[in-house]
């Protein structure tokens, strides 16, 4: 099953990058997704960056079908893959999501694109479930609820900025 979503922000795709590689943001994101703890390192390599975060939800909210590959809590292991930037900030990159204890997946692509005075994330993956059965049913589970968490995260990441701006708009 594919998952398509794009994120919209308020600000360059420099200031973009800078966000979603900062470790206080990061930890921002786990909270605003109600994650119960939070792990992340972010690994820069001149003008790449590699983010690796772990969050463990609660999955007292999924269907019985999925609980049980997971219980009553999950650890979600991100990894997101900055490639070099062109001249305008633009940006593409790759995208890595595992469940432990659940044969689910998510491999895709990303890409910070400049549009007017802000910036699009485009996340594009393809969700796995290598569940005889079941498998359709627990790839939609997840696509509803990455769906779900990006949207979250858009609106937190709008809101950092917000902030780093002290409120002030500056593209």
């Amino acid at each position: 099953m594919d998952l398509n979503a794009t994120l919209k922000f308020d600000a360059a795709p420099g200031e973009v990058f800078a966000m979603l590689t900062d470790e206080g943001f990061l930890e921002r994101k786990a909270q605003a997704t109600y994650a119960l703890s939070q792990e992340s390192t972010v690994t820069r390599d001149g003008d790449t960056a590699t983010v690796k975060q772990m969050r463990e939800l609660s999955g007292e909210e999924l269907p019985d079908y999925a609980r049980k590959f997971v219980g009553d809590r999950l650890k979600l292991h991100q990894t997101d893959q900055w490639r070099e930037s062109a001249t305008d900030g633009s940006r593409p990159g790759t995208i890595s999501v595992r469940i432990s204890g659940a044969p689910v997946t998510l491999d895709g692509t990303t890409s910070l694109t400049l549009v007017g005075d802000g910036t699009e994330y485009h996340l594009w993956g393809r969700i796995k479930a290598s569940v005889p059965f079941v498998g359709g049913k627990i790839e939609q589970t997840v696509h509803d609820a990455l769906l779900s968490a990006v949207r979250t995260e858009e609106a937190a990441g709008q809101r950092w900025l917000a902030e780093q701006r002290g409120g002030q708009r500056s593209v």
